[in-house]
């Protein structure tokens, strides 16, 4: 039986973009307001360190993209590594966390809304 194809349709440019809309996430830019006000200056090689943390995530999802060339994402990955119950796991946290990944974003979107229109208030809990 023949096994189903994946259609190459994206580009460098679009893979790029995806890799890089990835790792800059929303979460950087609602949580660096409060880390720098704890931190200060430290926080400089805090985002280093997290920045060269990020690309050696974005490097193991690359080389398993490569060694594992089958949709699914983490979900399977998981599965191909360690079997069913442990990408059910994987399959619902990565569901749980772009839930709050979605949450987070909207407060972010609120909170520099806020900032640019002050005339525009935006309570917060009615975002999420």
């Amino acid at each position: 039986m023949n096994e189903p194809h994946l259609k190459r349709n994206l580009g460098l440019v679009r893979t790029t973009m995806l890799g890089v809309g990835g790792s800059l996430s929303a979460a950087n830019f609602v949580i660096i307001g409060e880390a720098a006000g704890m931190a200060g200056y430290a926080i400089v090689p805090i985002v280093i360190v997290c920045g060269i943390l990020s690309l050696l995530t974005m490097f193991s999802y690359a080389e398993l993209g490569t060694a594992i060339p089958l949709a699914g994402g983490e979900y399977t990955f998981s599965k191909v590594a360690y079997g069913g119950f442990t990408s059910f796991l994987t399959g619902w946290f990565e569901w749980l966390s772009n839930m709050f990944y979605t949450a987070l974003s909207a407060i972010g979107f609120a909170y520099v809304v806020s900032y640019l229109f002050p005339q525009i208030n935006i309570p917060l809990t009615a975002v999420v």
